[in-house]
């Protein structure tokens, strides 16, 4: 869960567009996700949890292929991204033993994305959007495990965005 806010070169008026973009996410923690992930252990708590700010610059291509009504698309996007602050810890038991483990903590550097959205215009060239994309992005702290061996790297993510498309110049 989290906020969402991009900057994108992209002809919002052509069937198929592409440029460079800036994201911005903030995610934040979604308890119920990881009480459900950790169901199977007693006592959990978590703490010092602190939202996860990512960052992508990447190059997009959108492509609309129904040009006469412009309402779905097609998405992708390839570039740099990275993460600041994040993080956050859970303690329980699990045959009675003690255990902790790092919530989301990793540092990214590659990503790329493809996904499937909606644009619906408003006024001129005012329009309301929904996308989902399935982002795949190299972890540094996912590639090598506590003991230096290879895990991959790859962190999988889904995010649902939603809000509003303006051009900046009204």
């Amino acid at each position: 869960m989290g906020y969402h806010a991009s900057y994108r070169d992209l002809d919002i008026d052509a069937q198929f567009s592409r440029g460079w973009g800036l994201d911005l996410s903030l995610y934040t923690f979604g308890k119920k996700g990881y009480e459900n992930y950790y169901k199977e252990r007693d006592n959990i708590s978590f703490s010092d949890v602190t939202p996860m700010l990512i960052f992508d610059l990447a190059y997009h291509l959108k492509f609309y292929p129904v040009n006469q009504y412009r309402i779905p698309y097609l998405s992708g996007s390839a570039g740099f991204c990275g993460a600041l602050g994040g993080g956050g810890k859970v303690n329980y038991y699990e045959q009675n033993v003690e255990k902790d483990d790092y919530l989301f903590q990793d540092t990214y550097i590659l990503g790329a994305a493809v996904g499937v959205g909606v644009d619906v215009p408003l006024h001129e060239k005012l329009r309301l959007f929904a996308e989902v994309h399935y982002s795949l992005r190299v972890g540094l702290s996912s590639m090598f495990g506590e003991d230096g061996e290879f895990l991959g790297g790859l962190v999988p993510q889904m995010p649902i965005r939603f809000g509003l498309m303006m051009p900046f110049g009204l």
